[in-house]
């Protein structure tokens, strides 16, 4: 049996996909969640061909980066690295998160004051009736 040597090792590790094509995948869930709040993920398993657990753990990936843009993995040299390296961007991922977290209540506070005092005119505005 005489088989490739390059090839014989790329098919025993699977299919790698550039950061560009990572990137599209991801934007085109968030397009789908987006427009139908959800099921991006099932749509682009369908589009790409690639299973519901890649993407997944693209999403993954691009959130804990902070929805930018996925960038390469470079090469790890030592054993474990992978795992702290994991960890490290999930506490910086959770930091931002949570800032996130924290503006949006603030907003959330802002705008129930808002529609609470708008409330209160409207009923005003109905008992003058």
């Amino acid at each position: 049996m005489a088989t490739k040597k390059g090839a014989a090792k790329t098919a025993a590790k699977g299919r790698r996909y550039s950061p560009a094509h990572k990137q599209k995948v991801v934007d085109f869930v968030n397009s789908v969640n987006a427009e139908k709040g959800r099921g991006g993920v099932a749509a682009a398993t369908k589009k790409f061909g690639i299973t519901a657990l890649t993407v997944s753990k693209w999403m993954k990936d691009a959130a804990a980066a902070g929805g930018a843009v996925i960038k390469p993995a470079g090469k790890k040299s030592r054993p474990g690295a992978r795992k702290a390296a994991r960890g490290t961007r999930t506490a910086g991922g959770r930091a931002q998160v949570l800032s996130q977290l924290s503006k949006i209540h603030d907003e959330i506070a802002a705008k129930k004051a808002d529609l609470d005092a708008l409330e209160r005119r409207f009923e005003k505005l109905k008992a003058a009736l």
